[in-house]
């Protein structure tokens, strides 16, 4: 069975967690001190056991770590270059959107209306986008790759939106924390569509992307 195999395996039966470990399993055995590692994977495993994710919140952030810390790196494109444009595109979005998840949740509290609590996650969540595509172009993210790419999501992001609107002014709901947890699961499957929109950008920009030069790789 190759390594493949025994990821996807892992990560069907025991979801993004048991993938994590087996990446780090990976690492350890090539690890120039493979003692050492074995440690930190025990700390590393007390913190993220099994059954420990179960609010939308903690199952996005596990996710998002899981993207973070293995999957995005692993990515592969036949052009080195946009390659490279993909890694860093959705490595900067999921940091931006993992620091989103966690500042507005700490922002909500049971006193606030459903009105006041809509406009927390949309002041967060646009707040969250604008930096993301600024730290994109001053890290040398060709700025016409931004603009297509934000075409791309501006469907996903308006109906996102538009749904926590639903679900923030819903009398469904017992508690404040109970309409952030739908909103969060609402932009778990955003973050579903984040490759492919990356991916339909880059074809998209087939012919306007070759010849640019990024981190000294030149996109074919």
């Amino acid at each position: 069975m190759t390594e493949g195999s025994v990821l996807q395996f892992v990560l069907q039966e025991y979801g993004y967690v048991g993938g994590i470990i087996i990446a780090v399993i990976v690492g350890i055995v090539k690890s120039p001190d493979p003692l050492k590692a074995i440690g930190k994977l025990f700390n590393w495993a007390k913190i993220h056991r099994p059954g420990k994710y179960n609010t939308p919140q903690e199952i996005l952030l596990s996710k998002l770590d899981y993207w973070l810390n293995f999957k995005i790196m692993n990515i592969k494109m036949d052009d080195p270059g946009r390659q490279l444009l993909f890694r860093d595109i959705l490595q900067l979005k999921f940091l931006q959107f993992r620091e989103y998840i966690e500042i507005s949740s700490s922002g909500i509290n049971e006193s606030m209306s459903g009105q006041e609590l809509y406009h927390v996650i949309v002041e967060s969540f646009n707040e969250t986008v604008d930096a993301y595509e600024q730290e994109a172009i001053s890290r040398g993210i060709p700025e016409i790759v931004m603009v297509k790419y934000g075409e791309w999501q501006l469907r996903s992001y308006e109906f996102t939106l538009r749904a926590a609107e639903m679900i923030c002014l819903s009398h469904s709901y017992g508690s404040n924390f109970s309409r952030m947890q739908a909103v969060i699961s609402l932009v778990n499957a955003m973050m579903e569509l984040t490759v492919a929109e990356a991916e339909k950008t880059l074809t998209d920009l087939n012919g306007e992307l070759t010849g640019t030069v990024y981190k000294g790789v030149t996109c074919g």
